[in-house]
């Protein structure tokens, strides 16, 4: 309702904690704005009704306040949506926060005797809701390699920990700094992710899995070699936020960090990285502190392709605009970013950022021999994949993901026929509420169940359960199979499963978009 008396009351609302990146805006009953103001409110207001919005990172929340007396009233800040198991985030419970404490710190693979030089890289895949993931395979199709095509794990349970009831599932090593992507196999596609590990950083990315995993609403979180995450981290919390709003061109960085950040205020990488980009998409201007920016992020950073896209932007907006030839950008980027690691051109691996990745492909135009060819940036340059979200996630045909055949270290070893028969006997015994003897090889499933479509989940699982591993749980058995034929089917697919890994190459060819024009 409408202000309904003349008279000016005290009107305070405030953030809880004192949040300075939360916006409160109050509206009348008109929706009218009445006040506005970071973090509190503190105002003369009329009697009446209002709304009072608060807004961080990207999350929203209205909250009605009855001013009929001096009003003095306080709320907690909007929860915002992350993968990243932070305290300020929704779907955040303690099953989640003290895992990724524990292994951002210790390996779930056997470390190597010779750990110079070696930083951590620990992958969370987590479930966004409150249900149980029991019998859900949370890694399906997700391998790790190394830039080389390397494979590094598959994510089995030899080297990866996995708690189904909770849904969460980590990987967590040591390994060589460098570029890595994560390809996720669905379908006739393969999905990737790429990830640059620097010296003396530890890099956690956490990816929700929502009826599948979303590659690109992951989010990453960088600490210094050794410290482990923290999910009370404000800092980290609010990169966070301001990383999603990127995908989005969407400047969401509070003003002080993305200050902080333009004039060299920054020891943290993902903290110079953000607040570059927030402030060369925002279209403000500060030549000198962009270079100097520029310049300490190469320090911290060497080697990164999301720096070499911020000197792209940063030169965009100059006079003349990006040169016209590689030699020419070499040498302003030798005269920006210094003494050092010097630049590779031309560029053969994707920067993780979205908004680089199009800087990128934009230079190209004017810098024909900007990408190498055949390279994975020229894989993620031709893809017309758009998942949203900030990173530079791309997908290519399944035809250049192949099964190459050769004996896998991924999971145990591929049980017996005996161990198989065993394990769907003792299965469907216990949820049938039948006798073990009457379960024989020869019995078809429909004459043993009262519910087969219901109760073969339920079996599936336990067999998996029983046989150490997650994969037999995807086995869909008809209700007109023996006892035998599902034993033979497990096993087949099992075999499948531990015999075989994954090779990938880049796939350059015109996209069909492109050749239709």
């Amino acid at each position: 309702m409408s202000p309904s008396d003349p008279k000016l009351l005290p009107f305070r609302v405030r953030t809880q904690g004192w949040d300075e990146a939360t916006r409160l805006t109050v509206f009348d009953g008109h929706n009218r704005i009445r006040a506005r103001a970071m973090t509190a409110v503190n105002t003369e207001l009329p009697k009446g009704l209002y709304q009072v919005r608060f807004e961080r990172l990207g999350a929203m929340q209205d909250h009605l306040v009855i001013h009929q007396s001096a009003t003095d009233e306080e709320f907690p800040p909007p929860q915002r949506l992350s993968a990243m198991p932070a305290t300020d985030t929704r779907n955040t419970h303690e099953f989640y926060e003290g895992p990724g404490i524990y292994f951002s710190q210790t390996s779930t693979t056997i470390d190597p005797t010779d750990q110079t030089g070696l930083v951590r890289l620990m992958i969370m895949l987590r479930a966004s809701g409150n249900r149980s993931f029991s019998g859900v395979a949370l890694a399906s199709g997700l391998t790790l390699f190394s830039a080389d095509g390397m494979r590094i794990t598959g994510f089995g349970s030899k080297d990866a920990r996995i708690d189904e009831a909770a849904g969460w599932l980590i990987y967590s090593a040591l390994l060589n700094p460098g570029n890595y992507l994560l390809v996720r196999t669905a379908k006739n596609r393969a999905e990737f992710l790429p990830i640059r590990l620097h010296d003396d950083w530890d890099s956690m990315v956490f990816i929700p899995h929502e009826g599948g995993l979303r590659l690109s609403r992951s989010s990453l979180d960088m600490v210094r070699h050794g410290a482990g995450f923290n999910p009370s981290d404000e800092l980290a919390q609010k990169l966070d936020g301001a990383m999603q709003g990127l995908g989005e061109n969407l400047d969401l960085l509070p003003d002080g960090l993305r200050n902080e950040a333009i004039y060299g205020k920054f020891s943290h990488p993902l903290h110079g990285l953000i607040g570059a980009y927030a402030h060369f998409l925002s279209g403000r201007r500060q030549e000198r502190l962009e270079q100097q920016v520029l310049h300490n992020l190469w320090r911290l950073l060497p080697g990164s392709p999301d720096v070499i896209a911020l000197l792209i932007l940063a030169v965009e907006r100059e006079h003349g605009g990006i040169p016209d030839n590689r030699v020419a950008l070499e040498q302003l980027a030798q005269n920006v970013f210094g003494t050092g690691a010097p630049p590779q051109f031309p560029m053969d691996f994707p920067p993780m950022l979205r908004p680089a990745l199009r800087a990128l492909v934009r230079a190209s135009t004017e810098i024909p021999d900007l990408i190498q060819p055949g390279s994975w940036l020229e894989a993620a340059a031709l893809s017309t994949f758009e998942g949203g979200g900030a990173w530079s996630v791309w997908d290519q045909d399944i035809d250049s993901v192949e099964l190459a055949l050769e004996l896998s270290d991924e999971g145990p070893p591929v049980p017996s026929s005996q161990k198989v028969y065993a394990a769907i006997k003792r299965a469907i015994s216990d949820n049938a509420g039948v006798a073990l003897e009457q379960v024989r090889a020869a019995s078809r499933l429909r004459d043993v169940l009262s519910d087969p479509e219901r109760e073969l989940r339920q079996i599936m699982r336990n067999v998996a359960s029983d046989l150490g591993g997650p994969e037999a749980a995807q086995v869909s058995p008809s209700r007109n199979d023996s006892v035998r034929d599902v034993m033979r089917t497990v096993q087949d697919n099992l075999r499948s499963i531990h015999s075989r890994t994954l090779s990938v190459a880049p796939q350059t060819d015109l996209p069909d978009w492109l050749v239709d024009f």
